[in-house]
């Protein structure tokens, strides 16, 4: 506002509050950790000049896709993909963007570590970063499908509910973005299933 002033509220009640100012062509800064007391806060914020984040994403034969939703996932923000797409509820907590024209995207400047989720129809991508510095052109990844029969015993088992998890051995590390994805489906009456949207990598049904 006026000044750089600025007049916010709250609406879920919290032990501690923090706010994060965020401009064009700027880095995004924090406040101390607050309470509401009823006393007056005095915040002040010193915004530091940074490069935005810009690129584009592309099918796998080099074509540019619109209409992809890029999130950017970073070690404070934990992360689920459900089903091969990303819930609309948790699009409130992390920063989120849809590619253009030409595949075009536009992040404001980051200070944190960061990973870029790419999800579309056509495909998905997982981007560092790091990679995205060295090359800024995303490139999807076409979907995998999962599908076989259940039994229980020699007998098909109709309509059993079934879970795709994804199986990561990597070593937890509070300072690195990681993304939570699984899938459910529901066998027919023949036990048969099939799951759609699957990402590449180690997997258990």
């Amino acid at each position: 506002g006026k000044e750089g002033k600025f007049v916010t509220s709250f609406t879920y009640p919290c032990p501690k509050y923090l706010i994060q100012i965020e401009a064009d062509g700027y880095l995004p800064a924090d406040s101390e950790p607050f309470s509401l007391d009823g006393t007056e806060k005095k915040l002040p914020f010193r915004l530091v000049k940074g490069e935005e984040i810009k690129g584009s994403v592309c099918s796998t034969d080099g074509k540019p896709v619109t209409g992809a939703d890029l999130v950017m996932i970073t070690p404070s923000n934990n992360w689920q993909i459900i089903n091969g797409r990303i819930p609309k509820y948790a699009l409130r907590n992390v920063v989120h963007v849809v590619s253009g024209e030409n595949g075009s995207f536009r992040f404001l400047p980051q200070k944190d570590t960061f990973l870029l989720l790419a999800v579309h129809d056509s495909g998905y991508a997982k981007v560092t970063d790091a990679e995205l510095k060295t090359n800024n052109v995303i490139t999807l990844q076409a979907w995998a499908t999962v599908q076989g029969i259940v039994e229980t015993g020699v007998k098909a088992a109709a309509k059993q509910s079934l879970a795709l998890a994804y199986l990561d051995n990597s070593k937890f590390d509070p300072n690195k973005p990681r993304v939570n994805a699984y899938c459910e489906v529901t066998a027919d009456e023949n036990g048969k299933f099939k799951i759609d949207r699957v990402m590449a990598g180690n997997v258990s049904v």
